[in-house]
């Protein structure tokens, strides 16, 4: 097993110098391979497969994807047994007993549905081989240790770890930014996979302090947050070095990420089919904002097709599709945008919670008294509150906000001792938005 996860992931390296010829037939054989085996073990899509008429033999390649209906988390939710393979269905209660036969993670619960996904061995190894492969292009050094924002001290142990490769340090998220950051300031690590909101507030007491960080790391991977254009440059600053974002989620893995370029993100074709679609769930035009869905195509233990994950995203334009960085595999993804339930629906566009996001951390990020904030925005009263936690007075925050343009929103403030995290992930909604 130990060998078997290094070889998927030389395996992963060639993927990813392949043709685009090459990549599009490698997607379409994995394509067909999960449509087929789903369709002969896995109940719900059979099921539903077969009374809609959809015919597997008339599904020839990914170009034919849109003939199967989109599910989503509610859908998993209501049929769940359905969606575990019968294969391995019988390995559920051996989860515990004798780990190597499944393996099992549970969604953060962003959403507020939260639920267990399966993966048989072979995904498990094949997915963290597709995980090493995208730190490994953006200059991590897999002999030296990764430090982590986690939920335990002890990371559990991979089979990469018997060969003295990435090893990972983690930091607990049940510390404060204080605790977090003398901790970090004592391992001085090289490398860092963080969420950007912990950074973000940890790089604003740096800066606003003046605090000595000690260390120069060679570059840190955000992910499982959605990280702002202020975010990202408040990080770069206080740490002095190169932030490389990621877009993955506990049912696929790694999704997207960033090369050294930064400028897309490449999608990993040759686990995943990403697209990017509108209400009708066609897909959109470059450049423009449109749903996810995503298809795993490795998972034989709970196969998901056609997944509509929750999160918006914007489609690459024409001239970033093409990068100089050796990587072929397609940049499809301009921007990660957040969720559904925290962007405003409009007319003819949706602003993002990313958008809206940025528009309030831009505002303030030359507060230097502010430490933390979290924007709450319910357009139903028409009304702003802004939690916030600083070094000093607010009064400067007050009236940029209030000097800005808010469409007639009324902004309260509210001094909090700290913002609340998520208690199961460690992650902090810094924009949390009730659009009627």
């Amino acid at each position: 097993m130990n060998l078997q996860k290094l070889f998927y992931l030389r395996e992963a390296f060639k993927n990813s110098k392949l043709s685009q010829s090459k990549l599009k037939s490698l997607q379409n054989k994995k394509f067909l391979e999960i449509i087929n085996y789903s369709y002969k073990n896995v109940n719900y899509y059979r099921n539903l497969w077969k009374k809609l008429g959809i015919e597997i033999k008339k599904i020839n390649g990914v170009q034919d994807i849109k003939k199967i209906p989109p599910i989503n988390k509610k859908i998993v939710l209501k049929n769940y047994k359905n969606f575990i393979s019968n294969e391995y269905r019988r390995y559920l209660k051996l989860l515990h007993k004798m780990p190597s036969f499944i393996f099992m993670r549970s969604t953060s619960g962003t959403s507020g549905m939260p639920f267990k996904i399966y993966f048989n061995p072979v995904a498990k190894d094949y997915l963290d081989a597709i995980y090493g492969r995208a730190l490994l292009k953006v200059g991590y050094n897999p002999t030296k240790s990764l430090l982590y924002y986690w939920w335990q001290q002890t990371p559990q142990k991979e089979s990469y770890h018997l060969f003295n490769l990435y090893r990972k340090i983690c930091v607990p998220f049940v510390l404060n930014e204080e605790e977090q950051l003398r901790t970090i300031q004592t391992i001085k690590p090289e490398y860092i996979y963080y969420y950007p909101s912990a950074l973000y507030f940890m790089s604003r007491m740096i800066l606003c302090q003046n605090i000595e960080l000690g260390f120069n790391p060679k570059l840190i991977v955000s992910h499982a947050e959605i990280n702002s254009e202020t975010m990202r440059k408040t990080i770069e600053n206080a740490f002095n070095t190169n932030v490389y974002d990621q877009y993955d989620s506990n049912e696929f893995s790694v999704i997207a990420w960033e090369c050294k370029e930064r400028n897309g993100y490449h999608i990993n074709v040759d686990s995943v089919i990403v697209e990017i679609v509108d209400d009708n769930y066609d897909e959109v035009g470059c450049g423009e904002v449109g749903k996810v869905l995503i298809t795993g195509l490795i998972s034989r233990a709970m196969p998901l097709i056609r997944y509509e994950i929750g999160d918006f995203a914007i489609k690459t334009e024409e001239n970033q599709t093409k990068h100089t960085c050796g990587i072929n595999l397609p940049v499809a993804i301009k921007s990660i945008e957040g969720r559904y339930e925290h962007s405003e629906f409009k007319k003819n566009r949706i602003v993002t919670q990313k958008s809206l996001l940025e528009k309030f951390l831009s505002l303030i990020n030359t507060e230097r008294n502010l430490f933390k904030l979290q924007i709450l925005v319910n357009s139903k009263n028409k009304k702003i509150i802004v939690n916030y936690n600083t070094f000093g007075n607010n009064e400067t925050l007050e009236k940029v906000f209030n000097k800005t343009s808010l469409n007639g929103y009324k902004v309260l403030f509210k001094k909090v001792k700290d913002i609340r995290k998520n208690e199961l992930t460690g992650k902090t909604l810094l924009l949390e938005s009730k659009f009627s």
